[in-house]
């Protein structure tokens, strides 16, 4: 997606939540590479990772309930309108591991909380076994990615195909197909329950 394109369609996220974020590029000074922080409120820094091939704006329905808090949501290095960064398979710990120290340091922020999904999670959690003074609380929002003998749900797989890819991208939005994807991902309880928002059942 091109950046006017992103800016549209984040655009009537935001509006959508009445939230209105700032926005900051900085550059990871061990990554290497220039990234977006989106930024909502004021108090006590709390980090956003978002998982998959999200954005950052991923979070806006959560931080518009979130008060109290500067709330800083990261476009991960080749994600929303962040630089594109190789990590080859070997890297990836590596990578992991600087995330939140790197861009802490770029926002000039000694420590933060951190909210974290999936891949960012598997982010969080390297980070903090490495630099563990970066961090006040964690927050896991559903299990990280890549834990030994994690396996990807089918949907998600048959979306690696570039052939299915571009099927599902020109198909309208699925309640039935978004329900399935969450219950393969751990979420089956909540929906059961009742509580999860309509919006992340349809894909």
């Amino acid at each position: 997606m091109d950046e006017a394109k992103c800016r549209e369609v984040e655009g009537r996220l935001w509006a959508s939540v009445g939230r209105a974020p700032t926005e900051h590029f900085v550059q990871l000074p061990r990554i290497d590479v220039k990234v977006r922080v989106q930024e909502v409120g004021d108090g006590p820094p709390a980090l956003f990772l978002h998982g998959g091939p999200n954005s950052g704006s991923t979070w806006a329905p959560l931080v518009e309930h979130v008060e109290g808090f500067r709330c800083l949501l990261l476009d991960r290095p080749g994600t929303g309108l962040s630089e594109h960064v190789n990590v080859e398979r070997g890297e990836l710990t590596t990578f992991a591991s600087k995330l939140v120290g790197d861009t802490l340091e770029a926002l000039g922020i000694e420590r933060a909380h951190v909210v974290a999904s999936s891949l960012g999670g598997y982010c969080a959690l390297w980070s903090a076994s490495v630099e563990p003074e970066r961090f006040d609380r964690m927050v896991q929002m559903a299990c990280p990615a890549l834990l030994p003998g994690q396996q990807l749900p089918k949907i998600m797989r048959a979306i690696m195909l570039p052939g299915v890819r571009k099927v599902i991208a020109v198909l309208p939005p699925n309640k039935k197909a978004g329900e399935s994807i969450m219950r393969q991902i751990g979420h089956g309880a909540s929906l059961d329950k009742g509580i999860l928002p309509e919006a992340h059942t349809v894909w």
